[in-house]
């Protein structure tokens, strides 16, 4: 879970402002709800991460949330024990600040927000140590499993990745001055479009009488973005958002943005930059005909161009070239085959002068995409991070399954 100032942003009621201090102090609230490895969660605390998934805009069965998510958070304290891992307190202050950081606040609003709808700065600060011992335990246990990736092994994975398209997003926006004579009124309205707004009639009218963006004269329509031209606060915001609903508000630069989601698309990017790699298999015969016959049998019996090493291994009259041309280089003659051909496709290409009796077996092995080392470097931490995501769920995975949790 990642605040955002946003999530923050939500009108607080007099009733949150006011909860009498009595109300936490009752014992039952902190009888004992879940039980796991002995180890007991409490009502109270039940209610203090319910109460922080609230303030982070979090929606649905917000108590079920809260019940998993401790669940998780006491298996992580119990693995960095088991570890004998410690979480200092100035790493949970890091921790904290970071948080603040994401949302534009410093530590001191963040907790005062959080405080507006109930939550202790004890209660948040756990929050914060069982993720920072998970991190330590997680990178302790599989750092080196998951850096052990090779830097030749980007290629192998470059066609899993969708490097080739990007998302574009059609949105809608509506933008609220946030200053401080209205700021409490002008979140009050952004939480009640978020919350009310159903459909993009809706979303219009609001914009009409709430929006101050030149977009407003459009109705708020700004067409179609990239999803990676927007800050990544918002970013993710609209990622996780479903198309025509409003994205959770976002604060930034004294003002509120409120996003209709309309649609979504993959793009093509142009101008990636690949190399080219293709074999050619030169096969003489008696005459022409008798070379393209015997090409065409090849044809028949390879599917790739590692295939084309056994036929110029086990025929005197073939002879196998491998090229690999930058990106920009010269195809020479076989530019126009290539330019008609998909990875793994194969054409018989003549010989340009009548009387040469051979025939060539063109294949196209493939167009890798040039990266530079940056590039490749910045990929590859991608890479790492999702096997120590992998190694972490996995982890987590198995000690959920083994644990003894009583409810």
């Amino acid at each position: 879970m990642k605040p955002s100032k946003t999530c923050f942003a939500a009108a607080i009621s007099v009733l949150n402002l006011l909860i009498p201090v009595g109300i936490l102090a009752q014992p039952s609230n902190f009888a004992a709800a879940i039980s796991i490895n002995g180890q007991i969660v409490s009502n109270f605390e039940i209610d203090q991460r319910s109460r922080m998934l609230r303030a982070l805009g979090i929606r649905g069965d917000r108590e079920k949330q809260a019940r998993e998510a401790l669940i998780d958070e006491h298996l992580f304290l119990q693995e960095a024990e088991r570890n004998n891992i410690k979480v200092t307190k100035e790493e949970v202050d890091s921790g904290i600040s970071e948080y603040a950081a994401r949302a534009n606040l410093n530590t001191d609003e963040l907790l005062t927000e959080l405080a507006a709808y109930g939550v202790a700065k004890a209660s948040f600060e756990e929050f914060v140590r069982a993720g920072y011992a998970w991190r330590k335990v997680v990178a302790d246990r599989f750092l080196d499993q998951a850096t052990s990736l090779a830097i030749d092994e980007i290629d192998q994975r470059l066609p899993l990745r969708p490097l080739s398209t990007t998302v574009s997003v059609q949105l809608s926006e509506l933008i609220i001055p946030l200053d401080k004579s209205s700021r409490t009124q002008a979140r009050e309205v952004a939480n009640a479009v978020y919350k009310r707004v159903r459909n993009l009639d809706q979303f219009e009218e609001a914009v009409r009488r709430y929006s101050v963006a030149e977009s407003r004269q459009q109705n708020g329509d700004i067409g179609w973005i990239s999803i990676n031209s927007l800050p990544d606060s918002i970013q993710r915001k609209v990622a996780a958002t479903p198309v025509g609903t409003v994205v959770p508000p976002e604060e930034l630069q004294n003002r509120i943005h409120i996003l209709f989601k309309r649609n979504v698309r993959n793009d093509a990017v142009a101008g990636t930059a690949h190399s080219t790699q293709f074999s050619t298999l030169r096969v003489s015969g008696e005459s022409r005909d008798a070379a393209r016959e015997a090409v065409i049998g090849i044809m028949d019996r390879v599917n790739t161009c590692d295939d084309l090493h056994w036929e110029a291994a086990n025929s005197p009259t073939a002879t196998l070239t491998e090229h690999n041309v930058a990106a920009g280089g010269d195809l020479g003659i076989y530019a126009e085959d290539l330019d008609n051909l998909d990875d793994g496709e194969m054409t018989v290409v003549f010989a340009k002068n009548s009387s040469d009796i051979y025939v060539e077996l063109l294949v196209l092995c493939g167009r890798p995409l040039v990266l530079d080392t940056q590039e490749r470097k910045a990929i590859l931490n991608e890479l790492h991070m999702e096997k120590l995501e992998d190694y972490a769920r996995n982890l987590l995975s198995r000690l959920r399954e083994t644990a003894h949790i009583r409810y």
